[in-house]
Parts: C-alpha cells; sequence; structure tokens
C-alpha cells in the first residue's frame, strides 16, 4: 500500500511537472508571436515617399512666378524656401530639410528626405527631383551643384543612404542650353518648362 501512494505521488509531481513545461512553452510563443507583430507594425509604419510622375506647367503665368522667385544670394534662406515652395518640391518629396553649404569653393544646396523610399520608386523619385534640380540651378545661378539624399528600402528595412548629386553639367543634360541661360528671363524659364514637359 505504501508503494501504491509513492507512486501516485511520483505521478501527481510528475504531471505537474508537465504542466508547468507546457504552460511556460505555451507563453513562449504567444510572446514570440506578439514580438513578431511587433517588429512586422513597426517596420510598416516607416513613412515612405509614393513619387508620381511630376507634372510640368509650362504656362506663361508659370514661368512668371517662379522667375519672380528667382535667388540671387543663396544665403537667403527665406528667398531659397520661397522658391522651393514656387517650384513645388514638398509635393514631390514630402518633408524634407534643406541647406545650403560650400564644398571646395562651390554652393551646394542639399535636400534630405524625411521619408524612406520604396525601392521600385527610386528611379521615380530621381527623375522629379532632377525636373526639380533643373529648375533650381536655372533660378539660382550662384549654385554649383543640387544634391538629395533619402533612406531606401531595399529589404522591409530603410537600410541604405542614397545620394544623388547633379552640378550644372550634368543636370543639363538633355537640354538645348546650359542651365544658367534658362534663368536669364521669364521666356528663358518658359523654354525650359516647355523642354521639361516634352512641348
Amino acid at each position: 500500500m505504501g508503494k501504491i501512494i509513492e507512486n501516485r505521488r511520483v505521478m501527481g509531481l510528475t504531471l505537474a511537472g508537465l504542466v508547468v513545461v507546457i504552460v511556460g512553452c505555451a507563453a513562449l510563443m504567444a510572446y514570440m508571436s506578439t514580438g513578431d507583430r511587433g517588429e512586422a507594425s513597426a517596420q510598416d509604419s516607416v513613412d515612405t515617399v509614393a513619387p508620381q510622375q511630376m507634372e510640368i506647367d509650362a504656362s506663361d503665368s508659370r514661368a512668371e512666378d517662379l522667375y519672380d522667385s528667382r535667388v540671387e544670394d543663396a544665403a537667403d534662406s527665406a528667398a531659397v524656401v520661397k522658391l522651393l515652395d514656387a517650384i513645388g518640391i514638398g509635393d514631390v518629396i514630402g518633408k524634407a530639410e534643406t541647406t545650403v553649404s560650400t564644398e571646395d569653393d562651390a554652393q551646394v544646396l542639399t535636400v534630405s528626405l524625411t521619408d524612406a523610399v520604396q525601392k521600385a520608386d527610386k528611379a521615380a523619385l530621381d527623375d522629379n527631383m532632377k525636373l526639380c534640380a533643373q529648375q533650381i540651378m536655372a533660378l539660382m545661378p550662384s549654385l554649383d551643384k543640387v544634391q538629395w539624399t533619402y533612406p531606401l528600402m531595399t529589404a522591409g528595412d530603410a537600410d541604405e543612404a542614397v545620394t544623388v548629386s547633379f552640378d550644372k553639367k550634368s543636370v543639363a543634360k538633355g537640354l538645348d542650353k546650359e542651365i544658367d541661360k534658362y534663368g536669364k528671363s521669364a521666356d528663358a524659364v518658359k523654354e525650359l518648362l516647355a523642354e521639361q514637359s516634352g512641348k
């Protein structure tokens, strides 16, 4: 009879141990699945730019508005902001920080995007930004270079920093004139817009 009671105690302790192990495993699995969802939602919450083809208005009034926003002194931050607003750069790239700096005696405008760019959208964004860079450099003749930087999402994370830049020569590639000549008058700005729009 003593052996039967002892066997029941051993079985009871064994069953209690198994229950503890099963509950522990269930809790661990629940935690891991919640952790995965937390990671996924963190990745999903990364803001991204969704660029669309930039529409170029080549009307007389648009050309005059842009020409009226021309910046003579790149150090005049209020004038730079006015020009970028007139170009509509915020509609193209969303939130960004803009700085003008000097690198090896060259004045450089840097546009740093706040939001990430999906790899599939990189070419569209860069094409739009080249159009913006052409307008900026035509209307800010003291600039030597325009560049933009952004985080690129390649595997669900914004894990690669990209910088694209154009100087006066490279930004004018595909245009009929040197970039400075498009900022000489409202008519010259209209020519640039017409070339950009393919009209």
